[in-house]
């Protein structure tokens, strides 16, 4: 970056601001060593920096447990309780985000499902930083279909390719042809972050795109799919938002799963036919397209003050969005004072009630705007969340803390600042919910 004239220059700002360890790079510790010998770096910020990582390791067990047995790893690695705990991640995780009817599936009832996609079978649900994994550590996606689907569910699968720089229009073509001879049909698409692959990888570490749509030809497979005319699911396979606003208008329901690792083909499965009901949230927000980044739920009041002349001023997706297969109310918002003191903290608490058929799980999220501030300030934050799985027809009611001190922010100078002044709360269930619920209370000295 240049800001020091030598890499030993570089070695010693690095140490000497508090970095303990150093990941990767040849002649880091020779530098080190020298400026320990020339007194630019003492001895103690040497011990100080060893201790902390002789801690991790102690806290570890590694002292009195140095070596690891190899004949002990299948006992040890990849249990049944790790593989339960994987496809809970996986479970959790899956975010519906668009829902015309079509799900979930029917495990009972008669129906040939079409299932094609580069991700619809193979590892790119496990993501980056992961090496080759036999076969029975993973469940694809298809393989979590023939698992979960009823008896009289066929399930008919069509290897369109998985190379994402080249699909061949000819298996396009006959993905589209194959299609209309079923009842309902399952694209898997996404990225590809898999680093024993490298010349396939479309994402992860040191791979980026100018673009934020499909890579290559990926939505003419969703659309030659879509052209035979039955209803169609798409499922995103992504390790970074992808945006595709046709798919968001034309499929009848799009899952975004991420990479969700070994257990993630079940995890899939499982969702489309109705064992789990989606309960997955944005943590961040989807744009239309590259030409709306940035596009935040905390932007400053006159971020989005004017239009664009080709595109709605809203995104694809808000942050903290989710669907469900059931349907929820909020109702009784209330705050436990109207003023509330510098350090001290505010009891919030509201009612959510499964208003619907079926069990699911809401996400209760609250918001918070300084309403007058030295400084602008976003209009809106998120500043609490709880997940809370109910029963049909059940209520609960959620309770919120909220600390006082974490209403302040930096000001120019990097003091951290807590002003006196009225704060709005939003309960809703994202962070663009246009029936959240609202209250005030004033922070005072």
């Amino acid at each position: 970056h240049h800001v020091v004239s030598s890499e030993k220059e570089a070695y010693y700002r690095a140490v000497m601001a508090g970095v303990d360890m150093h990941m990767h790079g040849p002649g880091f510790w020779k530098g080190v060593v020298e400026l320990v010998r020339e007194g630019r770096i003492p001895e103690s910020r040497i011990d100080e920096a060893a201790r902390a990582i002789l801690r991790a390791k102690f806290e570890l067990g590694l002292f009195e447990h140095r070596f690891v047995d190899p004949q002990k790893i299948p006992e040890r690695v990849f249990t049944p309780e790790h593989r339960e705990f994987a496809l809970k991640c996986a479970r959790e995780s899956i975010i519906l985000l668009k829902n015309d009817g079509i799900l979930p599936f029917s495990p009972d009832k008669k129906m040939t499902l079409f299932l094609t996609g580069p991700n619809a079978n193979n590892h790119t649900i496990l993501g980056d930083w992961t090496r080759p994994q036999p076969e029975d550590h993973v469940v694809t996606v298809l393989e979590g279909l023939q698992k979960v689907a009823g008896n009289g569910v066929t399930i008919r699968y069509f290897d369109c390719g998985d190379d994402l720089f080249h699909l061949e229009d000819t298996r396009i073509r006959r993905a589209g042809e194959l299609a209309r001879g079923a009842d309902v049909s399952v694209v898997v698409v996404g990225s590809n972050s898999l680093r024993f692959q490298n010349d396939k990888k479309t994402s992860g570490e040191n791979v980026d795109r100018a673009h934020i749509n499909l890579f290559g030809k990926q939505l003419d497979l969703v659309k030659a799919v879509a052209a035979a005319g039955k209803p169609m699911v798409v499922v995103f396979v992504n390790s970074r938002p992808l945006a595709e606003p046709w798919i968001a208008e034309h499929a009848g329901a799009v899952l975004e799963v991420w990479e969700p690792g070994s257990m993630g083909g079940q995890a899939v499965a499982e969702v489309l036919f109705g064992r789990v009901n989606p309960s997955g949230r944005l943590p961040i927000t989807i744009p239309r397209s590259e030409g709306q980044i940035q596009m935040i739920y905390n932007h400053k009041p006159s971020m989005y003050a004017h239009r664009y002349v080709d595109e709605k001023i809203t995104p694809l997706y808000p942050f903290g969005f989710g669907l469900s297969y059931t349907t929820f109310e909020l109702s009784g918002l209330k705050l436990a004072s109207p003023k509330v003191r510098k350090g001290e903290k505010l009891q919030v608490s509201v009612a959510v009630r499964n208003t619907g058929r079926v069990a699911g799980s809401e996400v209760v999220q609250l918001y918070l705007n300084d309403e007058v501030s030295t400084y602008t300030r976003p209009v809106k934050e998120l500043k609490a969340f709880q997940k809370v799985h109910l029963q049909p027809g059940e209520q609960k009611t959620v309770r919120f803390t909220l600390d006082t001190r974490k209403l302040g922010y930096y000001d120019r100078d990097g003091n951290y600042v807590l002003e006196p002044g009225w704060f709005t709360v939003f309960v809703g269930r994202s962070s663009a919910d246009e029936k959240a619920l609202t209250g005030r209370f004033e922070l005072v000295e």
